[in-house]
């Protein structure tokens, strides 16, 4: 018909690819991506998307049941990019930002405008696992920023991500991407890790983390420098 997109509620895709024990078995958290509101822009139908967070537990492995989201499904966009088992329970970890509101119209082309990508963090606890999501000032701000995994070092919750610059819709700047990374001893209090030196961060440097492995007493955070093309990288810690 005149609709371009599903209907509302469609699932259009699934990821589920981050596993984690805890909860009395195993754990898969997927990421679902849903056709949400449809809106009337003109000359046609036109339909925003949202991502929901999901889980599903398993005592053996064989046998699996949804149990209680991360997040509440349908009041933004929740992403869950990792996860790992700490004190008893899962810390997960990845990005969260509000849905968009009504279409708007910017240089002759529709967009639907959305809060800034803010970090996130989900600790489950318990059998079945009962999910409470972690507000804290370290984890947002005014730049699109996400944690993309998370390991332990020691006693120490170390996740690591990236905090980018991104112009404004229809604003010709390129976006300034940095690494970042966020240190905590219990899952809820977190400290964001300074960059005095500049080594993973930078007005002259644009990087990201995508990946952090541990190895003897230090982590290995893997990521990309971007210059005239993307190199991979790697930074190492002690602490």
């Amino acid at each position: 018909g005149d609709t371009a997109f599903a209907g509302v509620g469609a699932v259009t895709d699934i990821d589920a690819g981050v596993i984690a024990t805890g909860g009395g078995g195993a754990v898969i958290l997927a990421v679902i991506d849903f056709v949400g509101r449809i809106h009337d822009v003109g000359p046609f139908e036109s339909a925003d998307h949202y991502y929901d967070a999901r889980a599903w537990g398993s005592p053996t492995g064989v046998d699996w049941e949804e149990g209680a989201a991360p997040a509440s499904p349908g009041t933004a966009d929740d992403v869950v990019r990792a996860a790992v088992s700490f004190d008893g329970g899962i810390v997960a970890v990845g990005s969260t930002r509000r849905s968009g509101a009504e279409p708007t119209q910017v240089d002759g082309a529709w967009t639907f405008p959305k809060d800034d990508t803010d970090a996130a963090v989900w600790i489950g606890t318990g059998v079945p696992l009962v999910w409470e999501t972690i507000t804290h000032p370290a984890l947002v701000g005014d730049l699109e920023e996400k944690i993309n995994d998370i390991a332990v070092l020691g006693d120490r919750l170390v996740a690591v991500g990236s905090s980018f610059y991104m112009p404004d819709f229809g604003v010709l700047e390129p976006p300034d991407p940095d690494a970042a990374a966020w240190v905590s001893d219990d899952g809820r209090e977190w400290v964001r890790v300074e960059d005095p030196d500049g080594e993973f961060s930078g007005p002259a440097l644009d990087t990201a983390f995508e990946a952090i492995v541990l190895h003897g007493d230090a982590a290995y955070a893997f990521g990309v420098v971007s210059g005239s093309r993307e190199q991979l990288a790697v930074w190492s810690s002690g602490d």
